[in-house]
């Protein structure tokens, strides 16, 4: 085993400690507090003297190759912009958490800017300090590290409901497992450079523009996770035709179309499970509707215009703080406004609250049984009888 290489563990347990101590020292934590914004870029810069006393560190990637390299990473930076802005136009533009004012821009770039630049050069001399035979497990530990460092692990703690659960390991632990296996990667190919021009490019708008996308937790979901996977995919490929010394690399028409419809495919996936077309599926988490609807369904629900909803039909309602599939069995009406009565199939009284028109998302068309079995594994408590509806609707439907 190589000198530099037993340091890594060290390293990578030292970063990890510097972003978990607030929930084992709370006590430092809040001791920290009023400077905290400022230790972390020391800290790092500390941990980057360090790492160079493991010696010189080359990438993988031939040094002429390097500006290619840069190039494709630019691209998909580029990419994700224009992919997060476009999403933006359909989920709606929100007023910018950062201070992007003159000072505040300055300040951004000091302090968060210069802890990312810090974070990638440790990555870089990390992934190349190992041996080739032993780089897959290095990585392996290395975007879990940093991963879990770019998590909110404290939010992550205190969730219950599953919808939130599905939403936050779609839309953050899914993206940021991706995004850092696409930055380590890069880095063990060509370096540091590369991955702080990725990074820049996906925060740099946020640090200078007033208004900014809010996206949904699906569109983030999507964008991230995309971007990381092709993009590394096709950057090996292009990176492999290189370093054979490829005359023209260029992809063949199948290859490029086959990308095109992949990620054109996956776009449309999720946006079927969570609803953006008229039908959408929904998985059930409990047997208020047994016999017709069990635990572990997964049912279709069609949108439908409210005045076409009968008594008798098995509609999707939203309580304020979960989805319900249950059947109407009484209306009336109440100073203009249309009330329905509803009741699980399997339960003995109705529901506590009538339902009004503007809660309605869809009735029942079909029921394909026990396909989302798997779902009920991310009920976290016991008698949630009414949350039957749980992890494939978007935050915007609420």
């Amino acid at each position: 085993m190589l000198r530099s290489e037993k340091r890594v563990p060290i390293v990578l347990l030292v970063v990890l400690f510097l972003y978990t101590y607030p929930y084992f020292l709370p006590a430092v934590d809040e001791f920290l507090m009023p400077i905290n914004l400022y230790v972390r870029p020391v800290i790092w810069l500390f941990i980057v003297f360090y790492i160079r006393t493991f010696g010189k560190v080359t990438f993988k990637a031939k040094q002429r190759y390097f500006s290619n390299i840069v190039l494709w990473v630019f691209v998909c930076g580029f990419v994700y912009l224009i992919m997060i802005f476009v999403a933006g136009v359909i989920d709606g533009f929100g007023n910018n958490p950062y201070d992007n004012s003159f000072v505040g821009i300055i300040k951004n770039i000091m302090i968060y800017g210069s802890v990312i630049y810090f974070k990638e050069v440790v990555r870089h001399y990390l992934i190349n300090s190992v041996s080739k035979q032993r780089v897959v497990i290095f990585a392996v530990f290395i975007v879990v590290t940093f991963s879990l460092i770019d998590l909110n692990l404290m939010y992550l703690m205190n969730l219950s409901i599953a919808e939130d659960i599905i939403s936050f390991t779609t839309s953050e632990i899914a993206v940021v497992v991706a995004q850092n296996i696409f930055l380590t990667n890069i880095s063990y190919l060509s370096g540091y450079v590369p991955c702080i021009i990725f990074t820049a490019l996906q925060i740099l708008p946020f640090w200078l523009l007033d208004i900014v996308p809010s996206l949904t937790w699906l569109s983030s979901s999507v964008v991230g996770l995309i971007i990381p996977i092709v993009g590394l995919t096709i950057i090996n490929d292009f990176y492999k035709k290189l370093s054979k010394q490829i005359k023209k690399v260029r992809y063949k028409k199948g290859t490029l179309y086959g990308w095109i419809a992949t990620g054109f495919a996956s776009v449309i996936i999720v946006w079927f499970i969570v609803g953006i077309f008229p039908i959408a599926p929904t998985i059930i988490l409990t047997g208020s509707m047994e016999p017709i609807i069990y635990a572990g369904d997964i049912c279709l629900i069609r949108k439908i215009d409210t005045d076409d909803v009968v008594i008798g039909d098995i509609i999707q309602y939203w309580t304020g703080d979960y989805f319900i599939i249950h059947r109407i069995i009484d209306s009336y009406e109440e100073e203009g406004t249309i009330y329905f009565i509803t009741k699980g199939d399997n339960n003995e009284s109705k529901d506590s609250k009538p339902v009004m028109s503007e809660q309605i998302k869809g009735v029942h068309i079909y029921t394909f049984s026990k396909v989302g079995k798997p779902a009920l594994l991310l009920k976290t408590k016991k008698g949630d009888v009414n949350q039957e509806i749980m992890g494939l609707q978007t935050e915007g439907e609420e």
